[in-house]
């Protein structure tokens, strides 16, 4: 499935991932590869069902602007900040001391998640 990361700047600045869950015996895990066919602005994320995926945007200095990460199949808004806005408790963002990147995590992935 599609999931944006995105920046409150103006403009917004965005980058977008497709997460792909992968049924395969000898799967590689998870694993963060360009897409292809797709912008060098573009990621996939490769990861089997139940495991952790984990998607990074890189953030040099948020300053005072929001990073929001939204899911793009009903463009449900999931966390802002370090705040999560969905009842789904699979979804976080963990915290981290000097913010280089913003990361989602999502918990327990299901086949669903994929796109």
């Amino acid at each position: 499935g599609e999931y944006e990361c995105q920046v409150s700047t103006t403009p917004a600045t965005t980058q977008v991932f497709f997460l792909k869950v992968i049924e395969t015996q000898g799967a590689p895990g998870e694993v963060s590869v360009p897409s292809a066919a797709a912008e060098d602005s573009n990621k996939e994320v490769w990861v089997v069902p139940g495991d952790t995926a984990t998607l990074t945007c890189p953030i040099l200095d948020p300053g005072n602007d929001s990073v929001s990460w939204i899911r793009g199949r009903d463009q449900r808004l999931l966390t802002v900040g370090i705040y999560t806005y969905t009842n789904e408790d699979r979804f976080s963002v963990p915290r981290q001391e000097q913010v280089k990147s913003w990361q989602l995590q999502i918990h327990g992935v299901r086949e669903s998640d994929s796109g």
